[in-house]
């Protein structure tokens, strides 16, 4: 192995190919599980929902705002003069056992703000770059 950098390509495979030996680079939690979590909410609780991630530490997260959308127990949020508002999407990829607490946070939420429209959704992450 290349000892300058130890991502370079130095063995050689049976073939003759070059196989490369990753240590460096890689990211820290690489290999495990993830999950990933959306978060679907009308766009007036957006500061309390910031506020309860920084309070669960959870600080990495993409945010999809001014999404249309309908729910099964709020209005729709069309950012019409018929149905306005508007909703925000929130997408976190983070350690399942995170997950509980972010959940329970929401579900507290969700009963103090059922009329503004919130939901959660808990999928696997099978891979990730």
């Amino acid at each position: 192995m290349n000892d300058k950098n130890p991502t370079t390509p130095t063995d050689l495979e049976p073939d003759g190919s070059a196989s490369e030996t990753k240590t460096e680079g890689a990211l820290p939690d690489e290999g495990m599980s993830k999950s990933l979590v959306l978060v679907v909410y009308g766009a007036a609780l957006d500061g309390e929902i910031l506020e309860g991630l920084e309070s669960l530490e959870l600080r990495s997260f993409t945010r999809w705002t001014r999404v249309h959308g309908r729910g099964h127990t709020s209005a729709p949020h069309l950012d019409s003069h018929v149905w306005p508002g508007t909703n925000n999407v929130l997408a976190l990829v983070m350690d399942p056992a995170a997950v509980p607490p972010l959940l329970s946070w929401l579900r507290d939420l969700k009963t103090r703000v059922s009329q503004e429209g919130l939901r959660a959704f808990v999928l696997p992450v099978e891979d990730y770059v």
